[in-house]
């Protein structure tokens, strides 16, 4: 890394490379960060980010005075803390693997800092930690360890929600910080009805007075599926993209539908990326590979015999009604299972 940036190398091991390589030490990286290492190339990304988790654990808070005031901080022995750190970021990420829930999310290949962002991402980790060392540092199956994951699956819960109903517009510094140090109010799960109401709007392509977007819908699609057990396929020989159910083309112009559930949750699932771009902007009916059409049905759950009914976008009404009773009952019944146990 040194060499690749023209710097002289130092003797022994500073300060900078402990924090600089922090994120290529975490195990089971890709249930939080983004894994992939492309050779030969230096990402400023993840040496910040070593930076930010360290300030985030060790300062609360991952703001640049919160990453400057590690170099005077004198509570950090810099010989052994960042070891013990990710040792222990390491032990809670092998505990939430072992965890139903934190297994079938995982297996969409899509770590919480791509989905959600790095400042919840942090947040998620530094909240987790706290929680570890107030539960004894449990590393065998027991009553503390599974509280452990139910409060990693309440934070979870809350984090996704949060995202989604754009809690976290704006600077995520300030907040993450505050949530840190409030962190046991963090792990309270958020009200049924709150869930409630915001799938319904979501359902209908606004929340609050406001369009929903895709990009808030995202996580919600992927915590669904993961509340369902349900898992790719072949996640990582392929990628997973979002898709339209309806064509997005379709609502161009077309006042027979109204164009605000174009990115309901109504109208995204999730569909491998070969699957995807197979399926294109054809809409239902005009799909004939066999393949294909047993993929819509297991993640869109529209079955064949309905797809020429879902096919014509006067129908959005009956498919919002379809999907609806999918999501609601995730979220009300099945939700509240897994966040009890």
């Amino acid at each position: 890394m040194y060499k690749n940036l023209g710097v002289e190398e130092p003797d022994g091991v500073v300060r900078w490379d402990l924090a600089a390589t922090l994120i290529s030490r975490i195990d089971k990286k890709r249930l939080i960060f983004d894994s992939t290492v492309i050779h030969d190339e230096i990402s400023m990304d993840k040496i910040t980010l070593g930076f930010k988790l360290i300030s985030s654990v060790c300062a609360q808070g991952m703001s640049a005075q919160s990453v400057s005031s590690l170099e005077k901080g004198k509570n950090i022995n810099w010989d052994t803390d960042i070891d013990d750190l990710v040792n222990d970021i390491n032990k809670v990420c092998e505990i939430l693997m072992t965890d139903t829930f934190f297994k079938y999310f995982q297996s969409w290949d899509k770590p919480m800092a791509k989905l959600l962002g790095n400042a919840i991402s942090l947040e998620f980790i530094a909240i987790l930690l706290e929680d570890w060392k107030d539960k004894g540092c449990p590393t065998v199956s027991g009553a503390q360890y599974k509280a452990f994951q139910r409060d990693a699956r309440i934070l979870f819960d809350r984090l996704v929600f949060e995202y989604s109903t754009k809690v976290w517009r704006g600077s995520g510094d300030s907040k993450m910080s505050a949530d840190i140090k409030d962190w046991k109010n963090r792990i309270l799960p958020v009200a049924k009805q709150e869930w409630k109401t915001f799938i319904e709007g979501a359902l209908s392509g606004s929340y609050n007075g406001q369009p929903v977007t895709q990009k808030t819908m995202t996580p919600i699609l992927y915590y669904y599926y993961s509340l369902k057990n349900i898992e790719p396929y072949n996640s990582s020989a392929d990628k997973i993209e979002v898709d339209h159910i309806i064509p997005q083309e379709k609502f161009g112009g077309n006042n027979m539908a109204n164009s605000i559930m174009k990115d309901s949750l109504t109208n995204l699932a999730l569909l491998p990326k070969t699957d995807n771009i197979a399926k294109k902007s054809k809409a239902l009916n005009e799909i004939t590979d066999a393949w294909l059409k047993s993929q819509i049905t297991k993640y869109e759950e529209i079955e064949e015999k309905d797809f020429g009914k879902y096919s014509d976008i006067t129908n959005i009404e009956e498919l919002k009604s379809q999907r609806g009773d999918l999501f609601i009952k995730v979220f009300d019944e099945t939700r509240e299972t897994v966040l009890a146990n």
